[in-house]
């Protein structure tokens, strides 16, 4: 590459229509439990604590439940996670990163 030129690379895609079926969602959420996914890294648990007690104390909610998954999330969460998840919370608020 030439010492004078600056090379700018634009990562965007394309944009494309896609369809998205949006779910029933309750009226209210008092009452329902928040889940929250943490993967381990350093400091995101008490990000999400934080933002999980804000939560439940704005919606009424009745508690949290925490579920570390120090696995790699990009190979996506096990069967067992998901179905704890989706049968016992009403949202789940899940934090992945750096």
């Amino acid at each position: 590459m030439d010492a004078q030129k600056i090379v700018v690379l634009n990562p965007s895609s394309k944009l494309r229509d896609q369809e998205v079926n949006i779910l029933n969602l309750p009226a209210s959420l008092k009452g329902k439990i928040l889940g929250i996914l943490w993967n381990g890294k350093l400091g995101g648990d008490i990000l999400l604590n934080r933002i999980g007690e804000r939560l439940k104390e704005r919606f009424n909610l009745s508690e949290i439940l925490k579920i570390d998954e120090r696995s790699d999330f990009q190979s996506g969460l096990s069967e067992e996670i998901i179905n704890e998840l989706v049968g016992k919370c009403g949202l789940i608020l899940i934090g992945i990163g750096d």
